[in-house]
């Protein structure tokens, strides 16, 4: 006659004080949590946009000097001229400073946006993109890019200065249209001999 199988023993009760520790433990960490997500997103404030949502992408600055062929020299004692460009040719180097003391006399504001090409103070002139803000806006975030002028795409489209397409650069499709326009109504150096191989007219 066979055994009868041994009696499986009793679970011991649950411990109803450690249920409630981690039933509190768990409403605390939701409550945690939807806090954390209220305040990175911005749910219930005007607008819905968290504090600190809006980066700068840049930074303004005041231009001290034209400290060269296309070189500005900054408040802060650094060195930029603007990306995408090639220096000017001697026939139109005179012309093309004359330009850009216009544009940026001591005190003008030009606004930098932070890049791998952003300026760094030393001896040796940056290449960047500069960018000319409005006339009286104010020196806000985000930078009103739509109604400002890039410094490069102004002294191109003048016919003062080549592209440089040797270089990557952000706008070098943007100044080859420039380009482009300069040189078919003959403008600067595409109307002198300089841009003698500069198409007639249409």
């Amino acid at each position: 006659m066979d055994d009868p199988p041994a009696q499986q023993p009793a679970p011991a009760p649950r411990d109803p004080a450690i249920d409630r520790r981690l039933l509190y433990a768990l409403v605390a960490c939701w409550v945690a949590l939807a806090g954390w997500t209220v305040y990175r997103f911005g749910w219930g404030r005007r607008g819905g946009v968290p504090p600190g949502a809006v980066r700068p992408l840049g930074r303004y600055a005041r231009v001290r000097e034209v400290a060269g062929p296309l070189a500005l020299l900054l408040d802060d004692g650094s060195t930029v001229r603007p990306g995408g460009v090639a220096d000017p040719p001697p026939a139109l180097a005179a012309r093309a400073d004359t330009r850009l003391r216009e544009l940026l006399p001591p005190g003008a504001t030009v606004y930098l946006p932070l890049s791998p090409d952003a300026p760094r103070p030393g001896p040796a002139p940056e290449r960047a993109s500069v960018w000319l803000p409005p006339a009286g806006a104010p020196a806000a975030e985000p930078f009103p890019y739509a109604d400002s002028r890039l410094l490069a795409a102004i002294l191109v489209q003048e016919g003062l200065l080549r592209v440089d397409d040797r270089t990557p650069y952000l706008y070098l499709n943007e100044l080859l249209l420039l380009e482009d326009d300069a040189r078919r109504h003959r403008r600067g150096l595409w109307g002198s001999a300089d841009g003698a191989d500069a198409p007639p007219a249409p």
